[in-house]
């Protein structure tokens, strides 16, 4: 048989408990969160930060998002190809 891998798997959260979650962390830091809900919506829409869609809600995963705020970008290639498959257009012969 096969080697069984292990893997972590990502946190992944909704666009409330991450913005809960970026409250928190900021308050045990004695820092502010500048990032607003809104934002943090507008920037999964724009495929600027690694999410996932689960029916309406959005899934963010808060590792790359961490990384994301630390260093300004991530690189989502695979993201934005593998994105761009289900909002195309498709012709229907009847």
């Amino acid at each position: 048989m096969g080697e069984i891998k292990m893997f972590k798997l990502p946190t992944m959260a909704t666009i409330k408990e991450t913005w809960e979650f970026l409250e928190k962390q900021a308050k045990e830091n004695n820092t502010k969160n500048n990032l607003t809900e809104y934002r943090l919506r507008q920037l999964a829409l724009n495929n600027q930060i690694v999410h996932i869609r689960a029916g309406k809600k959005i899934l963010i995963n808060i590792d790359k998002l961490i990384d994301f705020l630390n260093i300004g970008s991530v690189s989502m290639p695979d993201i934005q190809e593998s994105n761009s498959k289900f909002h195309t257009i498709k012709k229907i012969v009847v």
